[in-house]
């Protein structure tokens, strides 16, 4: 009787041990299986992240505009030389949709040389600010200078690129705190009136400029 109470007991130990062991197997097999889950998952994520942060960079077109203004003597010296970026004006941007959707097309250019509080040029003795227009136009007020060139090299240093150029005479002492240059267009194919947009703006640091004195600018556009 004790020997089969006792075989009793040792089976019944040895099932218990056999469920215990299998429980155990069981717990481990689904904590691995959720470490892999888990491992899986992340290799995912960084996965993502890897290829979001490899992929092609997204780049706009850039409207670069180099000016240089050179001021001289009377008698033809350098006195000083100045050079600066500008950006593109909201006009410009708008006006570049309008001539590329042949709304609207591209007659003359100018540039303007600005201070709110009075200019270098004069106009019925009074302060004003400094236009150079396109040489094809005719100046209709004294601070007005039709002494602008357009061009696009073919070759050299700025081939491929829009090249303004042009002179004006100061007849005040005074700065120059604003420059831009403003592009004249009409109707497209067809003829209007001419409206004037403002292309590209600057604000370098005041230029100085003293009566007598002759401003040279040259102003570089090109896109990338």
């Amino acid at each position: 009787m004790w020997g089969l109470r006792f075989g009793g007991h040792m089976a019944d130990g040895r099932f218990r041990l056999r469920v215990l062991a299998l429980a155990v197997f069981a717990l481990a097999q689904a904590g691995i299986a959720q470490d892999k889950s888990a491992t899986w998952s992340a290799g995912v994520a960084a996965s993502a992240r890897s290829e979001a942060s490899s992929g092609p960079a997204h780049e706009g077109i850039t409207v670069h505009g180099q000016w240089t203004i050179i001021l001289r003597n009377p008698d033809g010296t350098v006195a000083s030389k100045h050079k600066f970026e500008n950006s593109l004006a909201a006009e410009g941007a708008t006006l570049l949709v309008r001539v590329l959707s042949r709304q609207r097309s591209v007659q003359y250019w100018q540039i303007r040389l600005i201070n709110k509080d009075g200019c270098v040029c004069s106009r019925g003795g009074n302060r004003v600010d400094c236009g150079i227009l396109d040489s094809q136009l005719t100046p209709d007020v004294s601070s007005d200078f039709a002494t602008l060139t357009v061009s696009a090299p073919t070759s050299g240093a700025n081939a491929g690129k829009l090249v303004l150029s042009g002179t004006a005479p100061a007849s005040f002492d005074g700065q120059i705190k604003t420059v831009n240059t403003s592009v004249g267009n009409t109707c497209a194919p067809t003829a209007c009136s001419t409206d004037w947009s403002v292309f590209t703006v600057a604000f370098p640091t005041p230029i100085s400029v003293q009566a007598g004195q002759t401003m040279d600018v040259t102003v570089v556009i090109s896109f990338s």
